[in-house]
């Protein structure tokens, strides 16, 4: 039978911590797929992991291309109504979490919001404090509808994936969750975060600054897939036009930030040149130097 709870966590390089992370989400799921991103196999590390699949290319196809290459090659696995979680492999989930997620998704259902993605508030694990939304509105008690979620533990039907054509591969890794979000909206549906349950999970490198006026610090390749996927999006007709200004200037103040403040400054203006660069080459890949 066709599963009815399924997790998806990508991993790069992955270590037993990781490991003990996934074996959590597969305690809670019908089936966890783990799909790796490295340049070589780590099937002996999941090994002992009951009802789990691993894949391995040896090669990194970005986060949108492994999501989708397991929703398209185990679609026969998987019911079309079907939850579906995904995951990164430094997320912590606590227990019954899945279950508390996918309640809430169906209660909204119930009352008519037609949610197309849910996740959960997170702990950011670099300043310990729960991270809401700054344009959220409130539809019951304890959740609330928002723009845009974070990749990690966002739950949706499968059948509504299938619906948007699934993740975006032009979009390799950075603004992949946004860009989802917002053909999800584009479709009719909402995305919803709700507080029902909190997971722990690091943004970044951590954070600088205090309150409203943190900047999240990422390392400094990350400035390459940010750069040239936010232009790709910000060419796109589903985005919409505030939300577009909003997502600029808010990269924009963090270049600026990191471009002043922050040590590696050469290696950072070099990421942001090569993501300028192949942005205009209509390039979507791994980085290239």
């Amino acid at each position: 039978m066709p599963y009815d709870i399924i997790a998806i966590m990508t991993v790069y390089h992955p270590t037993p911590i990781h490991v003990r992370n996934a074996r959590r989400i597969m305690e809670q799921v019908d089936w966890l797929f783990v799909f790796d991103n490295s340049p070589s196999d780590s099937a002996a590390l999941f090994a002992d992991l009951e009802r789990c699949s691993y894949s391995c290319h040896k090669e990194n196809i970005g986060l949108s291309c492994a999501f989708n290459y397991v929703l398209k090659t185990f679609s026969k696995c998987i019911a079309e109504d079907a939850a579906v979680l995904f995951f990164d492999q430094d997320t912590v989930i606590p227990e019954n979490h899945i279950t508390k997620l996918h309640g809430v998704f169906n209660e909204l259902r119930k009352i008519g919001e037609p949610v197309g993605a849910i996740g959960p508030v997170y702990i950011d694990a670099s300043d310990g404090k729960a991270h809401f939304p700054k344009h959220g509105k409130w539809i019951t008690k304890e959740s609330m509808r928002v723009r845009t979620l974070i990749t990690s533990s966002m739950l949706c039907q499968y059948g509504t994936l299938k619906e948007i054509d699934f993740w975006n591969e032009k979009i390799f890794l950075d603004m992949a969750d946004w860009d989802l979000c917002w053909r999800l909206r584009r479709h009719g549906y909402s995305c919803c975060m709700t507080q029902a349950s909190l997971i722990h999970h690091t943004v970044g490198e951590g954070r600088q600054g205090k309150g409203g006026a943190s900047i999240i610090i990422w390392k400094p390749f990350r400035i390459y897939y940010q750069t040239r996927d936010l232009l790709r999006l910000c060419g796109e007709s589903y985005v919409p036009f505030l939300e577009k200004v909003h997502v600029f200037l808010t990269f924009f103040m963090r270049y600026i930030y990191q471009l002043a403040f922050l040590d590696h400054k050469y290696v950072r203006l070099r990421y942001l040149f090569y993501g300028i660069r192949d942005y205009f080459f209509k390039y979507t890949g791994v980085i290239r130097y």
